[in-house]
């Protein structure tokens, strides 16, 4: 049966409001007394800005844990595009984590989470450049989905409309609330959202300027702050029932940005946080003066109070009789006591309260193992009744629809077969490819939405005569002696996945080279085989015959390609028949101990790139590994022997055997062995050996000076990968051995130039690139080299970390000519 569109909508709505509760776990009866402050206050605010870890904790935590104010956070993008200090995934990888990190940090703090659909693209210099790429009206309709999905009373941003918010998205973010502020109240702006929605008008807009920004705000006196239209909050307060202060909520909250290397101290006492007004009228205490969801009906609220002032923290059951008495003779009036999108969520929101009130856990787990698509698998259902009263809950799932009665402080436990679905698990956002820089997602009702679950089952209890409507998030659990129980989401799985080993693959004109694939069985296969798929121009000798797996097992293959006079650049795509689906899909499983375990599907294919190579094949080259690259494996792929290890220990004799020492990304900045050992690379280079330091970040170095020579590192950087390059010093050997750089080989790169350029440095170091973004001046420091001794020393914010593994082949010939350069 086809539901029709706005049905589909409506239930995803209605997933992404369960998202952000407690699932199956049973809450406290202190979490469910700030569930009912918060229905009491009635208001919402929207905390708006680009990226994960753009959010003030500080602001959300005081928000919700002390003024009892629903508040969510919309990042207009899930930061695929910056850097990861814990890992290599990149992209749409690296999204995944940062989507995560903010959900976990939303635990904490108590807020919600939505998302836009636009995609983090790197650095931006101007909010003219996000838009042009995203499409304004496309991320504007995102974010006025959100405003009246929402339907924040205040909105505030992180950021100024203007480009000294420092980043081209942070502008665009401040830029988009002001428009949406007014659309979402109108009623010719997405006129199609308004099948579904009502039309909103928030009441304020602010900007959480700072001293940070300006110093001159902690200076003024109350008739200065409002002659700005500005508010002062001290937001460092204390919450006795919690047992925190709202700055040690959000230092925990902000702590989970591990990816950005954002973990912080716990903070503790007054904290300054400060509203600009941007729209609406002044007041000089809005988060009380706000009326919001019972403005039509004070009597809602004072009866909520009478709830709030009455609640019994020891007794679970005793709460129920108390709402039941104070609130529910309200809800039955007749009169529209909120508008009609108001009243819904407040009857989900009782609904919460029914069931949290209940003492019903209701949990359905499958084990460890990952599910093969369209097989049939086990899974049990749990019912802990922990109230002191009988419990009857009556399940409605396609397969588990039957009715339990427990009795009190008891539980029952069953199994049930259930039928995987036919698509394995995916990010909701990646299950479509995106070829642009908007996420290919139903925008009329997945918009917004943070994460969706593989499947939910839905049951309802009856509670004083009435249903409550309850579901629970399927999942995997099982025990590991070590550490206990194990919780994770469901992974359901393709019969194979087929995982090159490299997502490009370089290979040298008249020369071929192995492209190692892995094939990995999820349930026993028999008589199955791999095939290739070819770019124009390629020739691949491989005897690949019938082969059989058991479930677990996994087999490597390799392919010889070699690239023909007429080769193009292109994916070698892979697949295998098994019975009758065609498995054509790899899977990387992102696993960190701070997030869920989450396993991304896509296309099983590797780049291949024909190309005219020149080196010194089998040199060794020793890589210092850094916060996490994949440059090491890239210059493998071009044919030297690389190893890595700590300086520590190893001898200057040793470090002779090196043609050059490749130092990774912020390597300065995480690895400590370098920084104790840096005398030792001088000397390296002193003696002949040629150093390239790839780039690091200011904040953090853990040595005054990397170089033998005085060098400082600044935020420069060039965020438009076409921009013309300016070579500094044409006949200089970097770009003529053993490659000659042309025009050519700056074309086709990715994301960006570089970042982090070295801003001041010594006369030893000569710059041998000038570029620049559009309307800016150019900048030098994006490649220095200093003749040292017999030997070089490198700095180079270049982004080989992106280019090489994206196989941009004008990466290739300048790294190879890093690499063999000789003084």
């Amino acid at each position: 049966m086809r539901m029709k569109k706005g049905l589909i909508c409506v239930m995803l709505m209605a997933i992404a409001v369960s998202l952000n509760g407690q699932g199956y776990e049973l809450k406290s009866t202190v979490d469910i007394y700030k569930d009912v402050q918060e229905l009491q206050r009635g208001v919402r605010v929207l905390y708006l800005a680009a990226h994960p870890d753009d959010e003030n904790t500080r602001l959300i935590s005081w928000l919700e844990n002390d003024q009892h104010i629903e508040t969510a956070y919309l990042s207009l993008t899930r930061g695929q595009g910056g850097q990861n200090l814990i890992g290599d995934e990149k992209g749409d990888g690296l999204g995944v984590i940062r989507t995560y990190e903010l959900l976990e940090a939303r635990k904490i703090d108590g807020g919600e989470q939505f998302f836009t659909r636009a995609i983090d693209f790197g650095y931006s210099k101007s909010a003219e450049e996000s838009f042009e790429l995203w499409g304004k009206d496309e991320v504007l309709h995102d974010v006025v989905h959100v405003i009246r999905k929402f339907r924040p009373h205040i909105i505030i941003t992180r950021f100024p409309p203007t480009r000294s918010a420092g980043h081209g998205h942070h502008e665009a973010s401040a830029l988009l609330a002001e428009e949406a502020f007014d659309l979402a109240a109108d009623s010719s702006a997405f006129p199609e959202q308004l099948k579904n929605l009502q039309l909103w008008q928030a009441e304020y807009l602010y900007h959480n300027t700072s001293s940070w920004w300006d110093k001159s705000l902690d200076d003024l006196d109350p008739a200065g702050l409002k002659e700005r239209n500005m508010l002062r909050l001290d937001v460092g307060v204390y919450n006795d029932l919690l047992g925190y202060n709202m700055n040690e909520i959000a230092s925990l909250a902000r702590s989970k940005h591990r990816c950005q290397a954002f973990g912080t101290m716990r903070a503790r006492g007054s904290q300054t946080e400060y509203l600009s007004l941007v729209k609406g009228e002044w007041s000089d205490d809005p988060f009380a003066e706000i009326e919001g969801v019972w403005k039509q009906s004070p009597g809602h609220a004072e009866a909520l109070a009478k709830v709030v002032g009455e609640f019994n923290f020891t007794d679970r059951n005793a709460n129920f009789e108390i709402l039941k008495r104070n609130f529910y003779p309200m809800l039955a009036q007749r009169n529209m006591w909120a508008e009609a999108q108001d009243i819904n969520e407040v009857m989900t929101r009782v609904n919460q309260l029914k069931l949290d009130l209940s003492g019903v856990r209701v949990e359905v787990f499958a084990g460890e193992e990952a599910v093969v698509i369209g097989e049939k698998y086990e899974v049990m259902v749990e019912v802990f009744n922990s109230s002191s009263q009988t419990q009857t809950v009556e399940f409605k799932h396609a397969i588990i629809d039957t009715s339990v009665t427990v009795a009190p402080l008891q539980s029952i436990t069953w199994s049930e077969t259930l039928t995987a679905p036919l698509q394995p698990s995916n990010p909701f956002w990646l299950v479509n490819e995106h070829n642009g820089w908007l996420y290919n997602i139903n925008k009329s009702c997945e918009s917004g939405m943070p994460t969706m679950p593989d499947e939910v089952v839905q049951y309802l209890i009856k509670v004083d005569g009435q249903f409550v409507k309850g579901e629970s998030e399927l999942h995997r659990k099982w025990n590991d002696r070590s550490i206990g129980e194990i919780m994770q989401p469901m992974l359901f799985v393709n019969p194979v996945s087929i995982n090159p080993q490299s997502n490009s693959l370089i290979v040298t004109q008249g020369d071929s080279a192995l492209l190692l694939v892995d094939v990995i069985a999820h349930t026993n296969t028999e008589n199955i085989s791999l095939k290739a798929t070819l770019p124009v121009g390629w020739k691949v000798a491989n005897d690949q015959a019938a082969f059989s797996l058991k479930k677990g097992q996994r087999k490597s293959f390799a392919f010889s390609l070699q690239p023909l006079s007429n080769a193009a650049i292109g994916n070698i795509a892979f697949t295998v028949q098994v019975a009758r689906q065609l498995a054509d899909q790899s899977s990387a499983v992102i696993a960190y101990d701070h997030i869920p375990e989450t396993t991304i599907h896509t296309k099983a294919q590797s780049k291949l790139v024909p190309l005219d190579l020149t080196i010194s094949r089998g040199a060794k080259v020793l890589y210092i590994e850094g916060s996490g690259d994949e440059v090491d494996d890239a210059l493998m792929q071009m044919g030297y022997t690389v190893e890595s290890k700590n300086l520590g220990g190893t001898s200057l004799e040793e470090l002779a055997q090196y043609k050059a020492i490749v130092v990774g990304i912020r390597a300065f900045n995480v690895n400590d062995d370098l920084a104790a050992n840096v005398e030792l690379l001088h000397k390296y280079a002193n003696q002949g050996g040629n150093v390239i330091v790839q780039y690091n970040t200011t904040y953090g170095l853990k040595v005054e000076q990397i170089a033998p020579f005085p060098i400082t590192f600044g935020r420069d950087r060039v965020t438009d990968e076409t921009s013309e390059v300016k070579v500094l010093d044409s006949k200089h050997p970097i770009f003529n051995q053993p490659h000659q750089i042309s025009a050519a080989d700056w074309q086709g790169w990715v994301q960006e130039r570089g970042l982090y350029f070295a801003s001041e440095w010594d006369k030893a170091f000569e710059p041998l690139i000038a570029w620049n973004d559009k309307d800016e001046e150019a900048v030098k420091g994006g490649l220095l080299v200093a003749n040292y001794g017999k030997g070089s020393f490198m700095y180079t914010g270049i982004s080989f970390f992106r280019e090489l593994p994206a196989g941009v082949p004008g990466a290739y010939r300048l790294m190879a000519n890093l690499i063999e350069y000789q003084p």
